[in-house]
């Protein structure tokens, strides 16, 4: 599924228009029209005990908008990070890749954060007091959000598990939600 002609940005050739899994292949079963958490892709697919759900790293960039509606295509949405018992269970399982779009956006009322599926915002580990060095100079930042109207989407680092508030339209790849897992 191609959502936009966006570019992928994770390194691998994609000739199936579908977004790739961390290890270079597309999701799904083949046709069978759905597919399970339960999977040998290590470092994509984490299948969260306590709740039951499943989560998705896809590598391939995309604006937040078009990262939701991929995993809403797929069955699921942008992850919801809701509860310190998901968010503990996914900082403790390898993910690859800088930072994902989650389920959460500020892109109805400025400094009010909502997650997609409703639950309450609260509790949500925002970066603070890092050193920076990419690309933008060198310094440090002093916490998040911080974008003002300018960035109404919500990253989370998989090096540390925080949270930064991003523009809605940078490409970046994101983490699904499932039930049960995607489908076709």
């Amino acid at each position: 599924m191609n959502l936009g002609g966006e570019e992928n940005l994770g390194g691998q050739e994609n000739l199936g228009g579908e977004p790739e899994t961390a290890t270079g292949g597309a999701t799904g079963t083949g046709g069978s029209g759905s597919s399970s958490c339960e999977s040998d892709i290590v470092g994509s697919v984490s299948k969260d005990q306590p709740s039951g759900k499943c989560y998705i790293f896809y590598p391939t960039g995309m604006s937040w908008d078009n990262a939701r509606q991929f995993c809403q295509d797929t069955g699921g949405d942008l992850a919801s990070l809701s509860d310190s018992t998901t968010r503990d269970f996914l900082s403790a399982t390898p993910s690859p890749g800088n930072s994902a779009w989650i389920g959460g956006n500020d892109v109805a009322a400025e400094g009010d954060f909502q997650w997609v599926n409703g639950q309450t915002w609260e509790g949500v580990p925002w970066r603070t007091n890092y050193y920076y060095g990419y690309g933008y100079g060198y310094g440090y930042g002093y916490g998040e959000p911080n974008g003002g109207t300018s960035e109404n989407c919500v990253e989370r680092y998989s090096s540390d598990g925080t949270f930064n508030d991003s523009s809605c339209s940078t490409l970046t790849p994101f983490l699904c939600e499932y039930e049960q897992g995607p489908t076709e």
